[in-house]
This record gives C-alpha cells, sequence and structure tokens, in this order.
C-alpha cells in the first residue's frame, strides 16, 4: 500500500552522515538524561533543546543550561532542530512518549531516536521506525545518584548500544567524540548486560548494607563500619582488573578453610541469622573458582548445608 512504499522509501533515503554536526535534544531530565545534557555539552557537542515534564525541575535545570531552550511537553520546534534525540523516561513510560512524537508534524526522515533503558530494546520505538527515523537504544553502564550532575563525569563510560544500522553509525561518532566507549550488542545481550550492571553495582550496595549489619551486630563503632574497608575494596578491584577470576580470589573459600568458615556461620547463626542463606550461596558460588580437592569442597558444602536454615533477607 502507499504508507508501506513511503515508510520504505523514507529508510532507504536515511543518509549516514556520522561526520555531521550532531544537534542534540533530550526528552527526559532526570539523573541520565540532565547527566548526558551536562557532558555532551562538556563535550562541545550542541544541544537544542530539552524536554522535562516535571515543571518543577525547570528552575534547576536552567542552573545548568541557561542557554538552552527547556520546555515541559514535547514539540515540534525542538525535535526539527534535532537530528538525535534522546528519549531518557522510565520505562514505563516509553511507549507513551514514542506515541507522543508521533502526533508531531515534523519530516521524521532524517531523525534518529534513542532511549536509554537497560531492558528494553530499541524496538519499543517501532511506531517511530514507522514513520521513517531510525532507532536505537543506549543505556550507560554507569550509576547515577545524587543531584549534582556535574559529578556524572561519562568520560570514558561504556553504553551498551543497539538497533537500527544506521543508528548506531552516528551514535557511535557521537559517543566518540564525547569520550564514551559504545558497545553495540544484541537485544539479548543487552539484558545480561543489565543483569549484570545490577549485580555489579545494585547488589555490591546491597552486600555492603548487609556486612555493616554484621559489624553493627558486633556493637562495632559508626566510624568503623566503612572506612577500614576501603583499601580491601579497592585492592579487591585491582585483583579484579588485572588477574582472571580464580587468581583474583583470596580468602577461607579459596583456602578451604574449613574451621574459619565455620566459626562465620556459627557468628551468623547467633547473631544474624537471616544473612547464612546469601554467606551460603555466594561461598558455594566460589567453591568452583577454587584448586581445591573434592573431598575439600564436599566438606566445605556440606558445613554450608548444615547452617544454612534457607532463610532470606
Amino acid at each position: 500500500d502507499t504508507s508501506r512504499r513511503t515508510s520504505l522509501i523514507r529508510k532507504v533515503n536515511f543518509k549516514v552522515t556520522p561526520n555531521a554536526e550532531p544537534l542534540l535534544s533530550i526528552i527526559g531530565a532526570g539523573r541520565v538524561g540532565s547527566a548526558l545534557a551536562y557532558h555532551f555539552l562538556k563535550s562541545n557537542l550542541t544541544i537544542t533543546g530539552i524536554v522535562e515534564k516535571n515543571e518543577s525541575r525547570h528552575s534547576f535545570l536552567k542552573n545548568f543550561f541557561p542557554n538552552i531552550a527547556i520546555d515541559s511537553s514535547i514539540n515540534s520546534e525542538i525535535i526539527s532542530k534535532s537530528r538525535i534525540i534522546f528519549i531518557s523516561v522510565q520505562d514505563d513510560r516509553l511507549s507513551g512518549t514514542a506515541k507522543q512524537i508521533c502526533d508531531v508534524s515534523i519530516d521524521f526522515s532524517q531523525k534518529v531516536f534513542v532511549h536509554t533503558s537497560g531492558v528494553y530494546s530499541s524496538q519499543i520505538l517501532a511506531l517511530l521506525k514507522k514513520q521513517g527515523a531510525q532507532i536505537a537504544s543506549a543505556h550507560p553502564i554507569f550509576s547515577f545518584v545524587g543531584n549534582d550532575i556535574s559529578k556524572a563525569s561519562l568520560s570514558g563510560a561504556y553504553f551498551d548500544v543497539e538497533g537500527d544500522m544506521g543508528a548506531i553509525q552516528i551514535l557511535t561518532s557521537v559517543f566518540q567524540k564525547a569520550g564514551i566507549n559504545p558497545i553495540e550488542v544484541t537485544a539479548e545481550q543487552k539484558l545480561a548486560i543489565h543483569i549484570a550492571s545490577v549485580f555489579y553495582s545494585n547488589y555490591f550496595v546491597g552486600l555492603t548494607q548487609i556486612a555493616q549489619e554484621v559489624l553493627h551486630r558486633s556493637k562495632m563503632p559508626e566510624e568503623n563500619l566503612w572506612k577500614p574497608f576501603q583499601p580491601l575494596i579497592q585492592s579487591t578491584l585491582q585483583n579484579l582488573s588485572s588477574h582472571p577470576l580464580d587468581e583474583a580470589l583470596s580468602g577461607p573459600v579459596k583456602r578451604g578453610d574449613i574451621h574459619t568458615v565455620e566459626n562465620h556461620l556459627k557468628f551468623l547463626d547467633t547473631n544474624f541469622p537471616e544473612a547464612i542463606s546469601i554467606y551460603s550461596q555466594m561461598a558455594n558460588s566460589l567453591i568452583q573458582l577454587t584448586s581445591l580437592s573434592n573431598d575439600q569442597k564436599d566438606k566445605l558444602i556440606e558445613i554450608l548445608k548444615k547452617y544454612n536454615k534457607n532463610t532470606s533477607l
């Protein structure tokens, strides 16, 4: 039909010009969107406008971006001036945002729309592709906290990217200019990266909470809950950076020190039984990295089973 032929023509006519001056705009200026805008500006890239529906946040954004148009709704002026539009809204708002953009009366044939969700693939923006645009996703493998976006330096950060080939080529050019490292992935790999990021980042915070609770229950002073362990954490990160996992591992499980592990479990059983389950799961995982004999491994597993009461945090 005519609409399908028009869509195909738009796709064929999409010109990939990664060396052209990239004109960017941001829809959704929460922590991720505003940090992107700030970093792009520092990298001498041009931002034509920012859309943020929360008007109470506009004064905050104006402090960082006094020379950029900030609007509370999606409009043709901001989008028409942009070549690349980053959509950095909550995951459950992505589909609705794509529909709102489709209602804007512009030529979509030379536009690239990129969302920053870690879970959804570029296909959640399929409505925009039907209008003739190129679509992609670009998820920052990075942790954003606090409101001082000037501290969220993305220089050297990695983004996983997937989507249309033309969009990825243009994104790669933009990211390289901004000192960001793109990793081209499939939709399945993108989901795996997000899960891995949860383990690397979010669950590390959770493990920190458990570690501090162990110390707290031994009546450790507050000032010793974190600072004494920072060199340990830094040395572990260094070991992980320079050695394979099995060589980076240290501690009682690697040594097969059954009595130490049992003393740990006895302490937890008395003071923090809720933590036994996660201690056991982590120990079981680490056993696979060791070069212990089968007999040593079996003894460790037996001790872990003895104390693991299947409690959960």
